[in-house]
């Protein structure tokens, strides 16, 4: 028994290739990037709308009304067994955006090995998925049914197994209760496969079609309705596609927003995919041209929904599988001495050209003069298209071989570059800079101040009635930041206006309100949203190079606008406790 169990760890272990261990690696990235300090940054208004929704479901009396019935219910399960802090309110987001970096794995027969590797790798370090799975809401579940029927269609189309025909409704059901997101998604996807439809629905058989119309409808009624404790969700469900439907708007000024926001975050998946683009065009891979179709509808869906950043998300599932598909095509040959040395030398290139792409936009604004890392600069641009149209125009067998190894050196670099910008880009956003709206990707925010306005409530809490949340609060100011973040304090009122001569205990206004207060008070302003810039009193000579340095250093003169508010206590509070 001893003998063959062992023989058993032996032939797994023998089946293990390098693959699987580049795979474990990336997944212990992804987690790291999606679930180390998960809760630093408080929630957004958006984000503490539905967290609010599901708190609430909870208490007597409560009914929440979430804007995502599967975020709702999937989240609503975790609350007892994990309590109710910001952590928890992204826990679920940033589990499936870990699964959404390792669907590509089972589309491994068609990316191929390098493909999936290099799907698994983008998804990984990509900022926008990361600060996607890093948000309390429906987004993530949106962009996991996408993915996911379009491994089932492939799977079914591959296998032709019922199963894999069941998991594409299946994750239509999910789809259709997670955000406003799917429908953009599901309607580019229906159009960019179009062709295949009508083949796969002809080959339902009566039996099958009763098994996925209930498994389909099951999974629906159960994740919306949190298995029939929550019917509003039904409600909530219906709404989405009126949401989706609304979020069109042709407005000039917005409309490239979302594609700007793209580019900065993505630049390198950005230039690989236009690469990917051409290759698909040229190429007579079935896949390639469906992804590229893809690509494009996202693209336009992107000008027609200007103020939705999250299509952003939407658009890398497409460009990070046509990339990783052109990535298996050309590493399918050996990379041999020359692309070795072309790696290496563009890896150099692209290296003194950052640095000093860097110290330029650092230095100029001190030494207009200093034009010397510019001259290096154009020297390794020079050098690397020198070199490109050698090996170009080199006859011969040798010519075929160059080529072949100036673009496996030449997309090896980029990936390289990318791994390496992409992870401190999508670390300082996901991390660091999700509530400051001087990142392109954040419209509004919730200020830090607005935990220490909650610390400052306990403390004097504590000093009236010897417990943390025993105040009786009455706040002038009702948004859904402060009615999360007030939660357990069970006296706190909302009001559009403060009664007349008010006695509270604790009373929060406006930062600019006028009050008659029947008792003296102190106050403290504490921000509580951020929302927009402020106009600069000396406009840089040098936008340009502004934003580069705040891309590189994260060093910016504007200043955010804040929405701020006084909070009040009674003077004669610390005398009751």
């Amino acid at each position: 028994m001893e003998t063959a169990l062992k023989s058993e760890r032996i032939n797994i272990f023998s089946r293990l290739t390098v693959a699987d261990g580049l795979t474990a690696l990336l997944a212990v990235g992804a987690a790291i990037m999606r679930f180390v300090d998960l809760g630093k940054l408080p929630l957004s208004p958006a984000e503490a709308a539905e967290a609010w929704s599901v708190w609430q479901f909870w208490q007597p009396g409560g009914a929440g009304a979430s804007a995502s019935p599967a975020y709702f219910s999937l989240t609503s399960l975790l609350l007892p067994l994990l309590g109710d802090s910001d952590t928890v309110m992204r826990l679920v987001p940033a589990l499936v955006g870990l699964g959404i970096v390792f669907l590509p794995w089972l589309l491994r027969r068609q990316l191929g090995t390098v493909g999936t590797l290099t799907a698994v790798t983008l998804l990984t370090i990509s900022p926008i998925q990361a600060i996607v799975s890093r948000t309390a809401g429906g987004d993530t579940l949106a962009l996991l049914a996408i993915l996911f029927m379009l491994v089932a269609m492939l799977r079914y189309d591959e296998s032709k197994s019922s199963r894999w025909f069941i998991a594409l409704f299946a994750g239509l059901a999910l789809g259709l209760i997670s955000s406003p997101l799917f429908y953009g998604g599901l309607a580019i996807l229906l159009m960019a496969t179009r062709s295949g439809w009508r083949r796969r629905l002809a080959d339902i058989d009566g039996k099958l079609g009763r098994r996925t119309a209930v498994t389909t409808l099951a999974l629906f009624f159960a994740l919306s309705t949190l298995v029939l404790w929550h019917l509003p969700g039904l409600g909530a469900a219906a709404m989405l596609p009126a949401t989706w439907i609304m979020q069109f708007d042709l407005n000039p000024a917005q409309m490239f927003e979302p594609v700007l926001a793209f580019i900065r975050y993505e630049p390198f998946l950005t230039l690989m995919g236009v690469t990917a683009v051409f290759w698909a065009i040229r190429s007579d891979n079935s896949l390639a041209k469906q992804l590229a179709r893809w690509m494009g509808l996202v693209f336009v869906l992107l000008l027609l929904q200007p103020g939705q950043m999250n299509n952003a998300a939407l658009l890398t599932l497409p460009i990070v599988l046509l990339v990783s598909l052109m990535a298996d095509r050309l590493l399918q040959t050996p990379l041999d001495r020359i692309g070795q040395a072309w790696t290496g030398g563009a890896l150099l290139l692209g290296g003194l050209f950052f640095v000093n792409l860097a110290r330029f936009s650092r230095v100029v604004t001190l030494s207009p003069q200093e034009f010397s890392s510019v001259w290096i600069m154009l020297m390794a641009v020079t050098a690397g298209l020198m070199t490109i149209y050698f090996l170009s125009t080199w006859e011969g067998t040798a010519a075929s071989t160059g080529s072949t190894a100036v673009l496996q050196g030449a997309f090896l670099a980029l990936l390289a570059f990318s791994a390496f910008y992409q992870w401190g880009t999508g670390w300082w956003l996901s991390h660091e800079a999700a509530n400051d709206p001087r990142e392109r990707w954040v419209t509004q925010a919730t200020d830090n101040e607005i935990r220490l306005l909650v610390t400052t409530l306990q403390d004097v809490s504590w000093q009236a009635n010897n417990a943390n949340y025993g105040l009786d609060i009455f706040s002038s100011v009702d948004s859904p930041t402060l009615r999360w973040y007030l939660r357990h304090f069970q006296k706190v009122q909302f009001g559009n206006s403060l009664p007349v001569s008010a006695q509270n205990q604790v009373i929060i206004s406006p930062y600019n309100a006028e009050l008659s207060l029947g008792s003296d008070y102190a106050g403290a302003d504490f921000g509580i949203l951020r929302d927009g810039l402020l106009p600069s009193e000396f406009p840089s000579p040098t936008p340009s190079l502004d934003i580069l340095r705040w891309w590189l250093f994260h060093e910016s003169s504007l200043a955010t606008n804040e929405e701020r508010v006084i909070l009040w206590w009674r003077t004669d509070l610390s005398k009751e406790g």
